[in-house]
């Protein structure tokens, strides 16, 4: 997942595609911290 980090601003999404990576990114970092 730490690609995924640092990959995450520089691939162009579709918006909703782009929505439900940061919801999912949220939640990791959340179960993470």
């Amino acid at each position: 997942f730490g690609n995924y980090e640092v990959r995450l601003p520089l691939v162009t999404l579709e918006e909703s595609d782009r929505k439900q990576l940061e919801e999912a990114y949220a939640k990791y970092k959340a179960g993470e911290l």
